[in-house]
């Protein structure tokens, strides 16, 4: 009788947990797609990182928003 219930709170648990990390990992993946973006912005306008530019500001240079993610849930 005890089992069961154990063995589906069990269950419950890594289901709870695998939710987290699932949910982390497309957390990192879209900042690492943002910081890709920002890295090609940076390298088209030539602007160097001595040149202490926030991403913000490169984005306005640009005149662009970003989209990234945008366009590849797009496709």
């Amino acid at each position: 009788m005890f089992a069961p219930t154990s063995i589906s709170l069990r269950k419950v648990e890594f289901l709870k947990v695998e939710y987290y990390v699932n949910r982390g990992v497309t957390e990192f993946i879209s900042y690492i797609f943002n910081t890709f973006e920002i890295w090609c912005w940076r390298r088209m306008e030539k602007i160097s990182w001595t040149d202490h530019v926030k991403n913000e500001e490169v984005l306005l240079r640009v005149n662009e928003p970003r989209n990234i993610l945008h366009e590849i849930r797009k496709r």
